[in-house]
């Protein structure tokens, strides 16, 4: 699990990153890739000022949100990424 935000106790590896972006929320969201491979994107449980959004559609508090390859993930105004996903040699294509 990584935990998105500008919290650097609840956030350690992406606040300094959001510090200066104050729609991102203290405790804005978390990314988790579970056992079976596939990436989640769950905003913080007490919501947002600004949101969260994958592909323009504004996620729900605590309600996980299944990551496909080419989403746009946004974090409130101005905090764009876009999902990559690599397979690992388990589980390329033949």
């Amino acid at each position: 699990m990584r935990a998105l935000g500008r919290d650097p106790d609840w956030a350690p590896s992406t606040a300094r990153g959001f510090a200066d972006e104050r729609s991102v929320s203290r405790r804005h969201a978390e990314i988790a890739l579970r056992a079976d491979g596939t990436l989640w994107v769950t905003e913080y449980q007490d919501g947002t000022t600004h949101g969260t959004r994958v592909n323009g559609d504004y996620l729900l508090p605590a309600v996980p949100r299944l990551l496909a390859d080419g989403d746009r993930l946004v974090l409130g105004l101005h905090s764009e990424a876009t999902v990559s996903l690599c397979a690992t040699a388990e589980r390329a294509p033949n």
